[in-house]
């Protein structure tokens, strides 16, 4: 049976079958013949001219067929002249599953004078659907999420797309979906953009060879509201977002946990997370939030940006997070104003809160287990330590617009603002 190819390059010669020269001739020589990367329907056949004697090659390639000994008059690829020895090398593809080829190289030198090299035998492999893995979905925003996925095995053939697809109800493919991705490699990762918000999706990783598309496991996944109108209910309160700058923010002091009095340590290790009411009075913590201290916030975990006892989806902000923060607000020296609520303060020291982000005085819990500066100050922790026993956060004031960044016992009890996860 003839094998038809698609040929990339020089296309099949038709020359007239010239005399042949055999091996060993000292007017032209072409080394053997190496098969490497052989799959379902493609190979790669690589060999070299050995000498050119005294004389140019007017043409050189390769000739194949499912018979033995082909020639020039059988299948083959003409790769034009050369003037000097060196490797050659084909890629065939088009090629038939599970069927044996024979296959010559060969020269032909400006006298017409043919030189093959010996008979190579090779047998393509079985093709079968490529087998593909779908990662998890990650960084999901209201209009855009990232996954990818691994092609565990190519099933003998060549992958000619691959990615993910999702859509909205039923299962994803390509025949059935919202949109896809067309990604490289036998690992990627997709940008998948142009989702609608609030909105449950599933999704599948697919690769295609020439046999057809296999797909991975379906992920289910959700966008999310975007911020300013999104909400969280967390401990049955329901906590408002605002976008500042690039960063999703809280709008309302976290208001977690079981009340202990401030007399009492909080434990972290408790699975009943704790917190402080100013004055050991729950309408505090109504009005201001809960004060917690350090390890209670990190629930002893010392990783920067980590959940903490934020809810689902939201993180403690690290120390830079909150400088990106004021900087957006035009740096430390201002930025107090603007984040400062517009009510509440002591002696009229209320902000602008051009911000939204809605700062509340709720004082603090000192170390001796005191309550302090209710309606005066504002003590905000961040998930960053500065040392084995104390961690940066950040103060306002009522007397002055500055947001300043201060390192404190992790045995206080500070105010916590959670931002959401990108």
């Amino acid at each position: 049976m003839v094998l038809l190819l698609i040929l990339v390059a020089a296309g099949f010669s038709s020359c007239k079958k010239g005399p042949e020269v055999e091996a060993g001739s000292s007017r032209i020589a072409v080394g053997g013949i190496n098969m490497d990367k052989v799959k379902a329907t493609s190979s790669l056949a690589i060999s070299s001219i050995v000498s050119a004697g005294l004389k140019n090659l007017t043409d050189h390639g390769f000739c194949w067929s499912t018979t033995p000994m082909p020639d020039i008059s059988s299948q083959h690829i003409s790769l034009g002249s050369a003037t000097s020895p060196g490797p050659f090398k084909y890629a065939f593809t088009g090629l038939i599953p599970l069927t044996a080829y024979y296959i010559r190289a060969y020269v032909i030198d400006d006298k017409q004078y043919i030189m093959y090299s010996q008979q190579k035998i090779f047998t393509t492999l079985e093709l079968t659907l490529p087998t593909v893995s779908t990662d998890s979905v990650s960084m999901q925003t209201s209009t855009t999420a990232l996954c990818g996925g691994v092609i565990n095995k190519d099933g003998n053939g060549n992958i000619a797309a691959s990615g993910v697809c999702w859509v909205i109800g039923g299962a994803p493919s390509l025949n059935h979906c919202n949109g896809y991705t067309t990604d490289t490699g036998a690992v990627f990762t997709s940008h998948i953009s142009g989702l609608l918000p609030d909105t449950s999706y599933q999704l599948t990783a697919y690769a295609t060879n020439e046999m057809g598309t296999a797909y991975g496991a379906v992920r289910t996944f959700s966008t999310r509201l975007p911020c300013g109108q999104a909400t969280v209910v967390y401990g049955s309160i329901t906590y408002h977002s605002v976008l500042i700058g690039t960063q999703c923010w809280m709008k309302e002091n976290l208001n977690i946990g079981e009340r202990i009095n401030g007399s009492q340590n909080q434990d972290p290790l408790n699975l009943v997370v704790q917190k402080y009411c100013f004055n050991d009075d729950e309408t505090n913590c109504t009005l201001y939030g809960g004060l917690y201290q350090w390890d209670e916030v990190m629930r002893s975990s010392a990783t920067p940006g980590g959940q903490g006892i934020c809810p689902k989806g939201w993180h403690l902000p690290a120390d830079d997070e909150w400088t990106v923060l004021t900087a957006f607000l035009g740096g430390d020296s201002v930025a107090g104003t603007k984040l400062k609520s517009a009510t509440g303060w002591y002696n009229n020291g209320n902000g602008t809160n051009t911000s939204g982000f809605t700062a509340l005085p709720g004082g603090n819990r000192g170390n001796d287990g005191s309550f302090n500066n209710l309606t005066q100050l504002g003590y905000f922790w961040t998930s960053s330590q500065a040392g084995s026993s104390e961690a940066w956060n950040r103060k306002l004031s009522a007397d002055t617009s500055l947001t300043t960044k201060y390192n404190s016992f992790k045995t206080n009890g500070f105010s916590v603002r959670c931002v959401r996860n990108p």
